[in-house]
């Protein structure tokens, strides 16, 4: 049982906790996974359906949040557990460099744009072509492109 507007969550074999739930979700909880990070913090991954879930929970005096336990987790954990997941789900997993310019890159022409390396600048104009772009979407769109480029 998860409880967004009280921020709860039923565990089995465990009593009601306080979650810090991070994102809503509908639909029939397949399975939930409880795991502990070396720092003591505890988290709950729930398999809904098809889509995959992540909040951190408080039991006790523990207080707990999600990204500050990414922070503690090392990025090459994280990257290998992708890999793997990928790999057992039939998918490829392809791993772009970590200097790739994906939100300088004008995915609409293909030029590197100086001025949108200020992490502050969220949505800018491309000088050659025009194209206006939102970082975020602009950067998915260039890392979708540069791991199809990389399978081809």
């Amino acid at each position: 049982m998860v409880d967004f507007e009280k921020g709860k969550i039923k565990l089995p074999k465990r009593k009601t906790v306080k979650a810090k739930l991070h994102r809503e979700f509908k639909g029939e909880i397949k399975s939930a996974t409880v795991s502990q990070a070396s720092s003591g913090k505890c988290f709950v991954s729930v398999l809904v359906e098809t889509e995959h879930v992540e909040m951190s929970y408080t039991e006790g005096n523990i207080g707990l949040d999600l990204a500050k336990s990414i922070s503690d987790v090392s990025w090459y954990e994280l990257t290998r557990q992708l890999k793997y997941k990928s790999e057992w789900n039939g998918r490829k997993y392809i791993k772009i460099d970590t200097f790739y310019a994906s939100s300088q890159i004008c995915s609409a022409c293909g030029n590197q744009n100086a001025d949108t390396k200020d992490l502050s600048v969220r949505e800018w104009e491309c000088p050659v072509c025009g194209a206006k772009h939102d970082r975020d979407i602009n950067a998915a769109r260039n890392i979708l492109a540069e791991g199809l480029r990389q399978t081809a």
